[in-house]
């Protein structure tokens, strides 16, 4: 083969292979994107040789939009829930609720999900995808759960306010490599989300499969276990232990101009023990849990 021809070839084959790839958050201002969000799970609880399975099916369509950037250069993203659709089966039977029906809604869920609705709440994020401050969250949590009796409503707020809605959607957008990646590259992601006083250990690791289209495709495997570190939670003076681990994994495709998610689909299986202290007059009590999920995130085009 004539040297200059071989050359020419070589030169064609280097400049067909992509740049490692540099994955940031680069919102625009006043960039807007709507998602359907739908979480599946299945859960079997063994208590006292008997099993009890909760199957739940929730989809919510939520509009994100860019609102600008701090002093700091973090993104501001204004987040509000436009639908929700819940349907909850077990033994007792169904609850469902759906916010664009015309008929009366007589979900248990019912002031929860109103509460959350059309309600917006922003969200800043620094360039690696971890939420620096949250404004209007509080608000909305305090509505959702008005009409709860104080004992109950000081309960939730132990269990999913403040920092702990914040540290579960951290999660969304946690995937951001230290550093450019190339095609195979591997790198892990591990943080903590908090259930009150407990709290859960989460170690991810994502690997960029593919680019094409503008669009980078990133596989995910990871572990998810209780922190034997953590406390045990306190509800109305009965104490919950935990012992929970179990894995997640899934598939992510992701912007890469704008390094915003596109799309992510994430199973998890997950099982273990809850054990039920300070019961009074009962005796203490050990449930068998298993559980198995799915979630799914998709734009709308």
């Amino acid at each position: 083969m004539p040297r200059i021809l071989y050359l020419a070839i070589l030169a064609a084959s280097f400049s067909s292979c992509k740049a490692p790839l540099s994955l940031t958050l680069n919102l625009p201002d006043d960039e807007r994107f709507q998602y359907e969000i739908t979480n599946r799970s299945n859960t079997t609880s063994t208590i006292m040789g008997m099993d009890v399975e909760i199957g739940t099916d929730q989809v919510m369509d939520m509009e994100m939009r860019s609102v600008g950037k701090t002093p700091a250069g973090d993104t501001r993203v204004e987040v509000i829930y436009t639908d929700i659709r819940s349907s909850v089966g077990s033994a007792q039977g169904v609850d469902e609720y759906d916010s664009k029906s015309t008929e009366p809604q007589l979900s248990t869920q019912a002031p929860i999900y109103e509460a959350m609705l059309n309600r917006p709440f922003t969200l800043t994020y620094s360039p690696q995808g971890t939420i620096t401050e949250v404004e209007g969250l509080e608000e909305m949590f305090a509505a959702m759960f008005e009409s709860f009796p104080e004992e109950m409503r000081a309960n939730m707020e132990q269990m999913l306010g403040g920092s702990n809605l914040t540290e579960m959607m951290d999660n969304m957008t946690l995937f951001y490599p230290p550093g450019p990646v190339k095609i195979g590259d591997s790198w892990q992601s591990d943080n903590t989300f908090d259930i009150g006083s407990m709290s859960m250990k989460v170690e991810m690791t994502y690997t960029l499969t593919k680019r094409e289209n503008g669009q980078a495709f990133l596989d995910i495997i990871g572990v998810v276990f209780t922190d034997p570190d953590s406390d045990a939670l306190e509800i109305n003076g009965m104490t919950l232990q935990y012992d929970l681990e179990g894995t997640q994994s899934g598939t992510m495709i992701v912007d890469e101009a704008i390094g915003w998610l596109h799309s992510m689909d994430m199973q998890t299986e997950m099982g273990g023990l809850m054990k039920m202290l300070n019961l009074g007059d009962m005796e203490d009590m050990e449930i068998h849990m298993q559980v198995s999920g799915e979630n799914l995130m998709r734009r709308m085009e």
